[in-house]
């Protein structure tokens, strides 16, 4: 009898549920879990026989069942899987390819996770940061109550390109991504009996980043961006009794670029939180305007 290839039984459907086996089902080893590997059924098939070798190419498991799914114990470890239709006429159609396997304690790992951002395409985040200017803008309200420091508000868009279902390219592309960027900063203002005055920045622009791809709960990112900002200063004027009799703001439009590193944290599979550090630079009219961000955010994978 002619046989009969499925390439996509096992394609990509071995992804198991694995749960923790109970203490009976683990007499033979304490740390064996529960899993079950299910596939796609075929027309025509009435049995499938599952056989399941460990690193050192011993078989440790062979089960023939009528169903599309088999339950089974393993211990942790790299393991490699094949299966094998029966037809009707009990005889063997084909087996499938080995595939490759590995069963993880999640005991130790049940905050923390792994799975690098990429995997999962889109991301939110949104957080704090801390702006400050640096040198000639620092200086310039050295000796007023004025502060070029404050606490403000980020928020962050991404796709990355990773295992994206759009992108499935084996090359440096992998570790890339791209991100829109908003942010809005409230600085503390200047303060006199005569005169009161605040700086508040809004933010928006894109950014290019590359990341590490390390087995671990921890990876690094680098990043180059560019965008807009617009500043509005608001004064009021007062007289000598602290009546206000002039009010007004000056708005700029002006462009930004920015570079940054950042540690990014992975933790319950879909979760994030990145530490980072980013050099701005705003160039306002005939001059520019030097900033460093420190910046902590939260976020979610989808």
């Amino acid at each position: 009898m002619k046989r009969i290839y499925c390439p996509v039984i096992l394609t990509a459907l071995i992804a198991a549920t694995l749960a923790l086996a109970t203490p009976r089902a683990i007499a033979q080893d304490e740390n064996a879990k529960n899993f079950v590997i299910r596939w796609e059924s075929i027309e025509g098939i009435i049995r499938y026989t599952v056989q399941v070798r460990d690193s050192a190419g011993t078989l440790v498991v062979e089960k023939t069942v009528d169903t599309n799914f088999v339950e089974m114990q393993l211990a942790p470890g790299s393991y490699s899987i094949r299966i094998a239709a029966i037809n009707k006429f009990e005889k063997l159609s084909f087996w499938t390819d080995w595939k490759d396997i590995k069963i993880s304690d999640r005991s130790t790992g049940k905050f923390f996770s792994t799975a690098y951002p990429a995997r999962t395409g889109f991301a939110i985040r949104g957080g704090l940061s801390y702006n400050m200017f640096l040198p000639p803008w620092s200086g310039r309200y050295k000796n007023s109550t004025f502060s070029m420091t404050h606490l403000n508000y980020n928020g962050v868009f991404s796709f990355q390109f990773g295992n994206s279902k759009f992108i499935d390219a084996k090359n440096f592309i992998r570790f890339m991504g791209i991100e829109l960027e908003m942010s809005y900063a409230r600085y503390s203002g200047q303060k006199t009996p005569t005169f009161t005055s605040r700086l508040t920045h809004i933010s928006g622009g894109a950014n290019i980043s590359l990341s590490t791809r390390m087995d671990s709960v921890i990876n690094f990112s680098v990043r180059l961006g560019a965008g807009v900002t617009q500043s509005t200063q608001y004064f009021t004027k007062k007289d000598i009794t602290g009546i206000p009799y002039n009010k007004g703001s000056i708005k700029s439009l002006d462009p930004y670029a920015k570079a940054g590193v950042s540690m990014d944290l992975s933790f319950l599979y879909a979760m994030t939180a990145t530490i980072g550090t980013d050099y701005i630079v705003t160039f306002y009219k005939d001059r520019y305007m030097q900033q460093l961000r420190y910046y902590v955010m939260a976020g979610i994978r989808f």
